[in-house]
């Protein structure tokens, strides 16, 4: 069984430096994981400023913050936001206006992306949510202006309250036929939208001409604000 010893940067700087002068130093090379800073009971996080990657690791649930910015980070600096394996929640508000950030990697181990948890991250154009991802908490991407794709996965049942909201970008949305509910104003605001697809197998859900309703027609949930139709006629 390989041991991981998880240290902070200052302390492990001058560890490395004697493991270095000992002959036994591959022995230990690969053991030795040096962390910037703490952002959950056993989630951790490192920041390398030549690459301007944020990267997150650890086992279980990373800290929820709030929506005026008490992040560990600087919110403006890192454009790559890699997720490691084995962190399983992405914290409420973790990356509020995080307006730099361009590529984020969610590991299989993630199951709930937390409230807030992208909002205001106007650079980031696409994100691939995992299959392991059950919950998309409240406005998780509002005003991800840049947003221009996203897929829901098949695990989801619900789309929370205004989780896309004024993602100005988007062009399109699937709804996959796993969805059961969606939240009011999900997607508000998405002047770029020209229609709604619904997955044929949805119980819940049908798209007509790219237009949301529900199944039984008798319910429009959205219509696509981007839509350049002049005038739209719901059939009796």
């Amino acid at each position: 069984t390989t041991e991981i010893y998880t240290l902070s940067l200052h302390d492990a700087l001058p560890i490395v430096a004697a493991y270095k002068a000992a002959t036994n130093w591959s022995a230990y090379a690969d053991k030795i994981v040096a962390f910037d800073g703490r952002c959950g009971d056993n989630v951790y996080y490192s920041y390398d400023s030549d690459s301007k990657t944020l990267t997150i690791f650890g086992k279980g649930a990373m800290a929820n913050y709030n929506f005026r910015g008490d992040l560990p980070w600087y919110s403006d600096e890192f454009t790559t936001l890699n997720i490691l394996d084995g962190v399983t929640t992405i914290g409420e508000y973790a990356f509020v206006f995080c307006s730099s950030l361009t590529t984020v990697n969610i590991p299989a181990s993630v199951m709930t992306i937390g409230e807030g948890a992208f909002v205001f991250c106007s650079s980031l154009t696409t994100v691939n949510i995992p299959a392991s991802v059950t919950t998309i908490g409240y406005g998780a991407f509002q005003y991800c202006t840049g947003l221009t794709s996203i897929t829901i996965p098949v695990s989801v049942t619900s789309i929370a309250d205004q989780v896309f909201a004024n993602c100005s970008s988007l062009t399109s949305i699937n709804i996959p036929a796993s969805v059961t509910s969606i939240g009011n104003s999900a997607f508000a605001g998405c002047t770029g939208l020209n229609a709604f697809t619904v997955d044929n197998g949805n119980t819940a859900f049908v798209s007509e001409d790219g237009v949301l309703f529900n199944k039984a027609k008798t319910t429009l949930i959205q219509y696509p604000a981007g839509n350049s139709r002049a005038a739209y006629t719901i059939q009796a």
